[in-house]
C-alpha cells in the first residue's frame, strides 16, 4: 500500500495465489503475471490466470486470494475502494445532478447510435460467458438449428434434460426476430 503526498494510492502490485499457483496482480492494468516459471512476463487477465493454474472453481473471484492472507482478491478491491472513496473524498459532500440534468443525459445517452454486431459463434465455448469448460451440474448445450453454444445457467435453460434435440429461443419461435438488450449482437 502506498502514500503519495498524503493522499492514499493503489499499490502498483500485489502478490496473488490461485490452486497453490503464485502471481502478481496489477491493479491499473487489471492483469496478472504468473510465476509458475513457464509464462515468462506474459500479462494474462485474471480469468486466463486462473484457468492456467489449474482451478476447478468457475471464475476468479471464488479462486484468486490475496498471498499471506484469507481474503480472496475481489474482497480486497472492494476494501480498498471503500478505503479510496473514504480517504479521498472530500468531506463537503459533492453536489447531485438535478432530476432535470439526470433525465436529460438518460435521454442523451439513448439517443446513440446503435451498431449492430454480426458474430459468429463456435460450438467450442459458451457464447453468454466465453468459457469452454461445462460441469454436471450445468452443461454446453446446442441448439440443433442454429449451432450457439450456450451453458444451461448461462441461457437460463436448466431443466434441459435432452441435449440431442435443444432448440434456443431465436430458432423456436423465428417469427419473432429477436434483439438481445443487453448487448450489441444481431440475432442473439
Amino acid at each position: 500500500n502506498g502514500k503519495k503526498n498524503g493522499n492514499a494510492t493503489l499499490p502498483q502490485k500485489v502478490a496473488v495465489v490461485c490452486s497453490g499457483v503464485e502471481g502478481i496482480y496489477f491493479p491499473s492494468l487489471h492483469l496478472v503475471v504468473c510465476k509458475c516459471g513457464f509464462c515468462g512476463l506474459e500479462k494474462q487477465t485474471l480469468n486466463e490466470w486462473q484457468r492456467h493454474t489449474g482451478s476447478k472453481k468457475k471464475n476468479w473471484k471464488s479462486s484468486v486470494k490475496v498471498k499471506g492472507s484469507l481474503l480472496h482478491l475481489e474482497q480486497w478491491m472492494l476494501q480498498m475502494a471503500e478505503y479510496h472513496e473514504r480517504t479521498l473524498v472530500p468531506s463537503k459532500s459533492v453536489k447531485r445532478p438535478s432530476m432535470k440534468v439526470m433525465r436529460q443525459r438518460l435521454l442523451n445517452f439513448l439517443q446513440e447510435h446503435y451498431e449492430p454486431v454480426h458474430a459468429k459463434w463456435t460450438t467450442e465455448r459458451c457464447a453468454v460467458c466465453r468459457w469452454v469448460e461445462d460441469w454436471d451440474f450445468n452443461k454446453i448445450i446446442i441448439c440443433i438449428r442454429c449451432q450457439i453454444a450456450v451453458h444451461q445457467e448461462c441461457y437460463g435453460a436448466r431443466n434441459v434434460r435432452d441435449f440431442t434435440s435443444w432448440v434456443c429461443r431465436a430458432c423456436e419461435t423465428p417469427e419473432i426476430e429477436r434483439q438481445c438488450c443487453l448487448c450489441p449482437v444481431k440475432g442473439s
